[in-house]
């Protein structure tokens, strides 16, 4: 595990290292996505997760969003909910399956949320 050398803290050991910072996990449903919602939440972070599907068993104390973010408008949609809900984000976890190869398109008109 690596550590940050300027603190030997880890929120493994310092479970409020994440205190009032806003995060953004996409593909927070079960699985990996799970775990890093559950993670983060731990870590006294404030978490909004989005999947395609929604999940039965979501932890109460996270907001969830059903979105899909393998198009534009599916991403822009999250964006602008959960910068509704947290009033910004701090921390971004890209866990969706959705990634694809590069498109033909500049990068600038990609990145445009």
């Amino acid at each position: 595990m690596v550590h940050n050398a300027r603190s030997p803290k880890s929120f493994l050991t310092d479970p409020p290292e994440l205190q009032g910072q806003r995060a953004l996990v996409t593909g927070g449903s079960p699985g990996i996505g799970a775990a890093i919602v559950q993670r983060l939440l731990d870590a006294g972070a404030k978490v909004v997760a989005s999947a395609r599907n929604p999940v039965a068993d979501f932890p109460s104390d996270a907001a969830f969003i059903q979105a899909d973010v393998s198009t534009l408008a599916g991403a822009r949609s999250l964006a602008a909910q959960t910068v509704e809900i947290l009033s910004g984000v701090d921390i971004l976890i890209n866990n969706a399956g959705a990634a694809r190869a590069p498109s033909s398109r500049p990068v600038k008109e990609r990145n445009e949320l």
